[in-house]
């Protein structure tokens, strides 16, 4: 038969399962050796207490492994959509949408800027920014409101330099790094 052993203050209880019920719990505390006492106490505790101390400790276990359980649960759905997330092709369609300019002007900045891709995207986000001109104080990740023009942005860079599938990310990055450090300069400009 097994027992349940748990300590309060510097006495150490056992309680024997047999013996728990709503009516009848024997709790006694044993002889729990510490070197800093000079003597060690034996005697019995109150069944109320014991009893009550064991339900709190038990409904306490229980809530905690209920939550362990729950964010065990919650990491994983987390990776497994993080992984979903690096599966799926990024939203372009192929097709540029032109509602933030004509092809005509885009065309025109292209042969303008020549090979210099990173001036280009410089140019076309202060023509598509515009009209919200605010959005332009923000980081390129973190403009929620206007996500659509940098998805412009991103396939008129893509389509008008012809970028390579397996090159499309390390020249956003780079484009994107342009832009964002236009962003902190006019920042610390405005602060100066």
């Amino acid at each position: 038969m097994a027992t349940l052993a748990y300590s309060v203050g510097k006495r150490m209880f056992e309680t024997k399962p047999s013996t728990m019920n709503a009516e009848n719990t024997t709790n006694e505390y044993v002889d729990f050796d510490t070197s800093d006492e000079t003597e060690t106490k034996t005697g019995i505790v109150a069944d109320d207490t014991g009893s009550e101390v064991i339900r709190r400790l038990t409904t306490i276990e229980t809530k905690l492994a209920v939550i362990e359980e729950r964010l065990s649960r919650v990491e994983n759905i987390e990776e497994m959509l993080t992984e979903i997330l690096s599966r799926l092709p990024e939203t372009e369609t192929g097709r540029i949408c032109y509602t933030h300019t004509t092809p005509e002007f885009v065309a025109e900045l292209r042969t303008l800027k020549g090979a210099n891709v990173t001036q280009f995207a410089l140019d076309l986000e202060a023509e598509i920014y515009k009209s919200d001109s605010l959005e332009l104080d923000l980081p390129v990740g973190r403009r929620k409101k206007t996500k659509d023009r940098v998805l412009f942005l991103k396939q008129c860079v893509n389509e008008y330099y012809s970028v390579p599938p397996h090159l499309k990310k390390a020249t956003w990055n780079k484009v994107r790094e342009s832009l964002d450090s236009r962003v902190r300069r006019r920042k610390r400009l405005q602060n100066v």
